[in-house]
């Protein structure tokens, strides 16, 4: 689950970035791109329910390894190609 807070995305003018990842996340089907089940707000807060990845996302993977193996950078060059 994917929560943000309305007050940081608005202040921090993010509004058309959120919407268009839940856009985006809502209309796309890949085995490589992480799905939307569903997404909802309340008075402070905004949800995305994602599939869940145990291995966590690729932002995550660079700040914990710092520079990746070039073999394993063509795996992951692939996997957004194939993306794309």
């Amino acid at each position: 689950m994917k929560v943000l807070s309305k007050q940081k995305v608005i202040s921090n003018n993010y509004t058309k970035y959120a919407l268009t990842e839940r856009n985006v996340l809502s209309y796309s089907s890949h085995p490589f791109i992480v799905q939307l089940n569903f997404a909802f707000q309340t008075k402070n807060k905004l949800y995305m329910i994602l599939d869940f990845c145990p291995g966590g996302d690729l932002g995550k993977l660079l700040i914990k390894r710092g520079k990746l193996s070039e073999e394993v950078a063509r795996i992951y060059i692939a996997e957004i190609l194939l993306a794309i």
